[in-house]
């Protein structure tokens, strides 16, 4: 009796053009298994590429770019549409009523000790003078957070920041010099998505508490095109109704332990470096599920999906 386990992984040496009985094949050791590696386009390895396609057609709602090739082309994605809503966020005893937007204002709230805003924080001046985001007693945005294309940005301290009601974007800040980390260790709530992309010198991403979206819906994740990137944890999260992780070449480490559903598309591909995807508590996944152009894989470990 093959188990769902085994049939996953059956369809992984399927898309190999393998066998598959009641075992698990194994992978063999045939880089052009999965399609042209030219020399140039990808890098060399002796590890395939594991492919997993299901035979699920239904219409995603949403739908995931593959990422970004080159963030100096980046369409700005904005902030999803949402009236600035504070019900059920504490807001502390100094709050900014309207749009924090460009650094004027920034350096307002930053000196204002400001404790939310009603509004939305958007960033997006690529002014080279601007070296950081300082709200370190920031703890709830009612709209959404857009940092896009700030050129010398090393830092965003938002340490408190518990809930946004919109989607945080922080997108294009490629130069070399440029953000490094992000790192929200008391953000617990995001209204709909985590965009990511494009950010050239990003390194890790730590997002320990975040855990829903709101009441009824999960959270689209969207980390893309971040050329350094070498790890991601969201070790509490759980639903999600999408996932996509790519182009990220360097990326070695994915923490999501608690992740058990995802209602929509599921997508980690061209993370050349990533040796092992272990989502210990994935159980279901309602739509597209896609591991590709991840050279180095050598484990996949997904011993509670059930349906896909």
């Amino acid at each position: 009796m093959i188990t769902r386990y085994q049939q996953i992984l059956c369809v992984i040496s399927l898309t190999l053009m393998m066998g598959c009985d009641d075992k698990p094949a194994m992978l063999e050791d045939d880089a052009t298994a999965s399609g042209d590696t030219s020399e140039g386009d990808k890098p060399s390895t002796e590890v395939p590429n594991p492919t997993i396609v299901t035979d699920d057609t239904s219409t995603v709602t949403d739908d995931i770019s593959t990422g970004v090739e080159d963030p100096t082309k980046i369409v700005e994605p904005g902030i999803t549409t949402v009236e600035p809503d504070c019900s059920g966020f504490s807001l502390g005893q100094n709050v900014w009523e309207g749009d924090v937007i460009g650094i004027p204002d920034l350096i307002r709230a930053s000196s204002g000790s400001y404790t939310a805003i009603r509004g939305s924080l958007i960033i997006s001046e690529r002014d080279e003078a601007l070296t950081s985001i300082d709200l370190p007693q920031m703890q709830a945005i009612c709209g959404g957070v857009k940092i896009i294309g700030n050129t010398s940005l090393a830092r965003i301290d938002l340490s408190q920041l518990q809930a946004v009601r919109g989607t945080v974007t922080i997108v294009g800040h490629s130069d070399t010099n440029s953000l490094a980390i992000i790192d929200f260790p008391e953000l617990h709530t995001v209204g709909d998505r985590v965009e990511i992309n494009g950010n050239t010198n990003l390194m890790s991403i730590n997002l320990p508490r975040l855990q829903t979206a709101n009441e009824t819906s999960g959270i689209v994740v969207w980390i893309n095109g971040n050329k350094f990137l070498e790890s991601i944890a969201m070790p509490q999260l759980e639903t999600s109704r999408s996932v996509s992780i790519a182009r990220n070449a360097s990326l070695t480490s994915i923490t999501m332990p608690k992740l058990h559903t995802i209602d929509g598309r599921f997508e980690i591909s061209e993370s050349y470096s990533l040796t092992n995807i272990d989502l210990p508590q994935l159980h279901t996944v309602d739509g597209d599920f896609e591991i590709s152009e991840s050279y180095s894989l050598t484990s996949i470990d997904l011993p509670q999906l059930q349906t896909v």
